[in-house]
């Protein structure tokens, strides 16, 4: 009952709001009615109205929040949208999970390939219930076909363990070094192995919560 009232209250200041800001705004159409044509076209190229300028400041701090705030809900899943289009993962074994990444749709980027697939790796390893990960397996491919070349294509193995930022980039420059360039990195396709925290203690991997949110706060500023 408390609550109706409450409402009903609340109801009747929007009600008495609405007559008084009708009021301001036949007052302000008046005004705007002697105004030269000159005078609105001036005020339109001054910049936005009040209430774009509110929505606007708004927009931008609610940018400053973190990625994952509630309130920024519709980033998130807009973000995450797009890493899981550009993403496949296929679970192999209780501990391992195939993952395949993409840059984007018509602007394939080194970059954007390696952090959706990071995103996605995290994220898969999160949903497993695990803590973090470790890569097991790379492969660079060309985001386009290549002509008929008859020169072969030397590729290296991949690192058995990849725990840290540093061995991914170095296990990439040794595969791009051996197939002569070919390996540009516009598509990853790799294996990654879950680890909980008590699963080899002292070997280093990449700690899956820090991943997911550095990697989507970084991408959400983009």
């Amino acid at each position: 009952m408390e609550l109706i009232k409450t409402n009903y209250w609340i109801m009747a200041g929007l009600l008495t709001a609405s007559v008084i800001l009708s009021g301001c705004a036949t007052h302000s159409s008046t005004k705007a009615k002697n105004l030269s044509p000159f005078a609105k076209i001036s005020q339109l190229i001054n910049g936005p109205s009040e209430t774009e300028t509110e929505e606007i400041r708004l927009k931008e701090d609610l940018q400053k929040l973190p990625i994952t705030d509630p309130r920024r809900q519709d980033d998130l899943n807009r973000l995450w949208y797009k890493v899981a289009e550009m993403t496949e993962a296929m679970p192999l074994s209780d501990n391992r999970i195939h993952i395949k990444s993409k840059g984007g749709i018509l602007f394939i980027t080194e970059q954007k390939t390696e952090h959706n697939f990071f995103i996605r790796a995290a994220a898969e390893t999160l949903r497993s219930g695990n803590d973090g990960f470790v890569i097991v397996h790379l492969d660079y491919y060309n985001a386009y076909p290549k002509p008929l070349s008859f020169v072969p294509q030397i590729q290296t193995s991949s690192r058995p363990w990849i725990g840290n930022y540093e061995d991914f980039r170095r296990n990439r420059s040794e595969q791009n070094m051996f197939s002569g360039g070919e390996g540009d990195g516009k598509r990853i396709d790799g294996v990654i192995m879950v680890l909980s925290d008590e699963t080899y203690p002292n070997r280093e991997r990449f700690s899956a919560e820090e991943i997911y949110l550095n990697y989507l706060t970084y991408r959400a500023r983009q």
